[in-house]
């Protein structure tokens, strides 16, 4: 699945988005314009698409509008004409308020005239969050100095992930444990998600019985997708960067479909790749920034 599309961002959990979407192959490489809600992390809280079969440089206007009664998203040509028109009210919870933002994903796009206005500003409340201790258990046969962060460092000669308190730890979990997992085409909902949602009857209640029997298979860390109601009761998480996905965008050995792909490690250094190298690091590096600003134990 690739998008291309403008934001109504509160934070990278709480978003509306109006997006040109394209298919897996698989689904014949559909093209429809889509306006979708992630709320509280959970993709899909809200969604509709409109068919419309947009065309790859060819330039289109999108307009996305928020009121106090809802949202309303526009596609059009620039002779004004419009091609698709999707829009909600807020007659239940949902994202009211937030900033503009661009984002893509799997296409190569450019953005221009770009502009926001707005007659309605509301303040934000940005509040330090708090973090519990880690009590993360490691391996004290081998040893490393305490920093207060997981590191890798190495010991006789070889490379070790080490627990913020100086004990080694070997990472073992697995992906996309989430409560709002997975969307289906084809059923436009997400099964899993209506399932535990029956059964459990909230997140709290199945978040607590999940991290239970993970545990219990002996699974220690949570990684990439999972639900941000798991953090901080004993497994450390994972920052999900991505960055092997975008690097096969460029030089693939395995060619990227849906959310796969891997890139050519092998490959002669080319400008796009140079330029792609720099992009990661900042990336990462923004990343940790964010977490020392936090103060996450």
């Amino acid at each position: 699945m690739e998008r291309c599309r403008p934001r109504h961002h509160q934070n990278d959990a709480n978003y509306w988005q109006l997006a040109f979407v394209e298919s897996p192959p698989e689904h014949g490489r559909r093209r429809y314009v889509e306006l979708a809600e992630s709320l509280d992390g959970h993709w899909n809280a809200q969604n509709a698409g409109a068919p419309f079969a947009w065309e790859f440089n060819h330039p289109y206007r999108f307009r996305l509008e928020l009121t106090p009664d809802g949202i309303r998203g526009t596609v059009s040509e620039l002779d004004g004409c419009t091609r698709a028109a999707l829009k909600f009210r807020f007659d239940k919870r949902a994202v009211t308020t937030g900033r503009p933002a661009l984002a893509s994903g799997g296409f190569r796009a450019v953005f221009t005239d770009v502009a926001a206005t707005g007659d309605d500003k509301t303040a934000i409340e940005i509040s330090q969050p708090t973090f519990p201790p880690c009590t993360v258990a490691g391996n004290n046969v081998r040893r490393a100095r305490p920093t207060g962060f997981f590191r890798v460092a190495k010991t006789r000669g070889r490379a070790w992930l080490f627990t913020p308190g100086g004990d080694a730890f070997y990472a073992v979990g697995t992906d996309h444990v989430s409560y709002g997992a997975h969307w289906c085409e084809s059923l436009g909902y997400a099964p899993y998600h209506r399932n535990v949602a029956r059964q459990f009857g909230s997140e709290a209640a199945w978040a607590t019985n999940s991290l239970e029997r993970l545990k219990s298979w002996g699974f220690n860390t949570l990684p990439a997708g999972h639900s941000e109601s798991l953090r901080y009761q004993g497994p450390p998480h994972i920052e999900f960067l991505s960055l092997g996905t975008d690097f096969g965008n460029i030089a693939a050995m395995a060619p990227k479909e849906n959310w796969t792909g891997f890139p050519n490690v092998f490959d002669e250094p080319q400008p796009a790749i140079i330029v792609f190298g720099a992009d990661a690091n900042e990336r990462a590096a923004a990343i940790v920034r964010r977490l020392k600003e936090l103060k996450a134990p």
